[in-house]
């Protein structure tokens, strides 16, 4: 048997081959995402590693490969909720935003989409949106958190948005 052949090595091809193609299904706005997060973790635990070895500081190493680890952790969960489709998109145009106020922590932004549908969403103050462009949302479904009060939904993360992109 040569050492190609062998049954682990046909297993991690297997798998990797089954990721790829998962991984060509999923929406750009994820796997985007997915290269970042994926990315910054492998410098922070490379460069971290590399630092804490010539700093001969074990404290420093032990924070990369937590930090980098963690990192990989929210690279897989992205990556698991675009692969199930664990999210619900709305795309439209902005139509108008209320909620301005500095000291509000949420805004309502009022999006009509192709249909004339118009549709209210309840966003945290840091997503920057533009009134009269056009936008389409990824939301992270997570019913298990829901109170049913969307204010109260909304303010503890429960309605989690994934991202937006024009």
């Amino acid at each position: 048997m040569k050492y190609t052949e062998h049954p682990h090595w046909h297993r991690l091809y297997k798998c990797l081959e089954d990721f790829g193609i998962r991984y060509q299904s999923i929406p750009d706005f994820f796997k985007d995402r997915i290269q970042r997060y994926g990315i910054l973790s492998l410098f922070m635990l490379i460069f971290g590693s590399f630092m804490g070895t010539w700093m001969k500081d074990r404290t420093f190493i032990f924070w990369s490969f937590v930090l980098g680890l963690i990192g990989f952790i929210r690279t897989y969960l992205i990556f698991r909720t675009a692969d199930k489709r664990n999210y619900e998109i709305v795309e439209g145009l902005v139509t108008g935003i209320d909620g301005k106020n500095p000291f509000a922590r949420l805004r309502k932004i009022r999006i009509s989409d192709p249909a004339g549908r118009q549709s209210e969403l309840l966003l945290d103050k840091n997503v920057k949106v533009l009134e009269g462009k056009r936008y389409r949302f990824y939301f992270g479904i997570n019913e298990k958190k829901l109170v049913g009060i969307r204010r109260v939904d909304a303010a503890r993360g429960c309605i989690e948005i994934s991202g937006c992109c024009m």
